[in-house]
Order: C-alpha cells, then sequence, then structure tokens
C-alpha cells in the first residue's frame, strides 16, 4: 500500500467513528495504552485512536505472524485492525533515494494488520491488561433502567467509549465490572439514557440545542442537561454521583459558559427535569398545572 492509500485508510476509520458519534481522541486515562503483545511497548500516534475504538476490551495486540510465534492463533473469520508505523531512513538511504528522486521524504509509513488478544486462541494477556472489579447490581437503579418507556438499546462497549449513538438509537456502554464502583456505572448509564430522551420520538431536545455549542462538546446545553439529570436519577436512587470531572478547568469551563447565558441553567434544569421524569415514566403536568393556579 502507498503512503496516498495509508493516509486515505487512517482518515476513512477516524471519518467512520465520527460519524457513529465517537470522538476518537477523547478516552479516559483509566483506558491504558495500547500495547503490542510482543515487544510491550506501547502504540503511538494515531494507532492509539484507532485501537481504543475496536470492540475488544483487551488492549493487547498481535500481527497474524506473531500469534502464531506466541503459540496461538487468530480464529478464523476475524476481522483486523489498520495500524501504521514509520520508517525514518538513515542518511545512506537519502542518499540513494535521492539519486532516483529529488528531495525524497525522511521517512515512509508502512501499513500493518493487527488482531486484539481476544481475537485469538492460546494466547492469555498479560497481568497488567485492563482490570475488571466485581459488583452486586443496585436494584432500585436497575428497576428504573428497565421501567423505563420506549428505551434505547443499550449495548456492550468493549473500548473504553461510553456514548449514546443517535442514528442507531443505542447506548453503549461497558460491563459493571470495568467500572471501580457499580455507582460509577450507573452514574455513566444514567448520562447516556439522558442523551437518548433528546432523540425525536422521545422529548426531541433537537431544536433547542442547535444553537447552544460553545465550541466544545463538553460545554454544550445537551451536555449540561445530561449531567443534571444523571444527578436527578442519582438521587433519586440514593446513590453518589462521581462519574464526571470535577476539576477546576472543567468548573471554570461552565462558569464561562453561565456568564455568557444567563438562562442556560434554568432552562437545562427544566429540561433536565423532563428528561428525568421521562425515564422514570412520571407525569408530574397535572400538579404542576395545580400550583401554577394556587399561586396565581
Amino acid at each position: 500500500m502507498n503512503k496516498k492509500d495509508i493516509y486515505q485508510t487512517m482518515t476513512e476509520r477516524v471519518i467512520e467513528q465520527l460519524e457513529s458519534g465517537v470522538v476518537p481522541w477523547v478516552a479516559p486515562v483509566s483506558a491504558g495504552l495500547p500495547k503490542s503483545m510482543t515487544t510491550k511497548r506501547d502504540y503511538r500516534g494515531i494507532n492509539i485512536f484507532l485501537l481504543w475504538n475496536a470492540p475488544y476490551d483487551s488492549r493487547y495486540w498481535v500481527t497474524y505472524k506473531q500469534a502464531q510465534h506466541l503459540g496461538g492463533n487468530v480464529r478464523k473469520g476475524e476481522k483486523g485492525s489498520p495500524v501504521v508505523f514509520w520508517h525514518w531512513r538513515t542518511d545512506e538511504e537519502m542518499a540513494k533515494l535521492a539519486q532516483k528522486t529529488p528531495n525524497p521524504a525522511p521517512c515512509h509509513p508502512f501499513y500493518y494488520t493487527v488482531f486484539n488478544v481476544k481475537q485469538c486462541d492460546g494466547i492469555e494477556a498479560p497481568a497488567d491488561d485492563i482490570e475488571t472489579f466485581e459488583h452486586s447490581p443496585i436494584e432500585e437503579c436497575e428497576r428504573i433502567i428497565a421501567a423505563m418507556p420506549n428505551r434505547p438499546e443499550i449495548k456492550p462497549s468493549y473500548s473504553d467509549r461510553i456514548y449514546y449513538a443517535p442514528k442507531e438509537d443505542a447506548v453503549y456502554i461497558q460491563d459493571i465490572r470495568r467500572f471501580t464502583t457499580p455507582e460509577r456505572y450507573y452514574a455513566s448509564l444514567f448520562h447516556e439514557l439522558a442523551h437518548s430522551t433528546g432523540h425525536e420520538k422521545r422529548l426531541n431536545r433537537q431544536e433547542s440545542t442547535k444553537h447552544r455549542e460553545f465550541g466544545s462538546a463538553d460545554y454544550s446545553f445537551e451536555e449540561l442537561v445530561a449531567e443534571m439529570t444523571a444527578a436527578f436519577l442519582c438521587a433519586h436512587c440514593g446513590i453518589a454521583n462521581h462519574a464526571f470531572d470535577q476539576s477546576a478547568s472543567y468548573i471554570d469551563g461552565w462558569l464561562s459558559v453561565f456568564r455568557k447565558d444567563t438562562k442556560i441553567l434554568l432552562e437545562a434544569s427544566s429540561a433536565a427535569q423532563k428528561a428525568a421524569d421521562y425515564i422514570l415514566n412520571h407525569s408530574f403536568e397535572a400538579e404542576e398545572q395545580a400550583e401554577e393556579k394556587l399561586a396565581a
């Protein structure tokens, strides 16, 4: 494969992820960097983003031949993932190439196909692979999720991504054992279920969010609605909501948003309450109308 084809292949992979609602370069620190099973070296550059989003819960990878050298094999029918490496030419190589090509490039890309160890038989990942934790489900959280009307499909995420895919109307989340506490799992799931309530077949929030972007998805109106909804649902279940960033930079980001738009906080909290009510299958319209009459 020539250099142009490699650029095209890698770019198409990233575009596919973006179109599915995944920003490939945003992953939690707990994801760990993808590693070569044979050299134990971390993958670098674009390879990190490509392998982070592959549907497997191990961070170790091998080529077809490496799997055989390790005494195992890639299972028949498994599809590999592309990675690219750069060979930096020596002065001698550059001199020879300059005799044939004017201004030769100092490096050259090589395209490989790798397979996750979960796609292989006879190979066991090292002890420093992705850690899991044993938890018991929280009954009230499970009841709420099961009872949500018109609920989106909840699918397993084998990468370190947790997200709602509007085109599929599906929430992707890892197994509860991948979370350090069950509370973090349910808070994250509530957050994505909140996003799903914005779908046109539920509360149809699309129109209200069109002009509410602030240069970053982290500080959008819709993201604020989802975070507030998760907080409401966690409080309803009596669990702590520790799933989200509490750093100074995160807080400063929201402060700048609220200072620019004084309406967003009240509008987002109102939308979040509607989202929480939808997930809980509660309707308070009659009660609210009665309160309005008493207050008038």
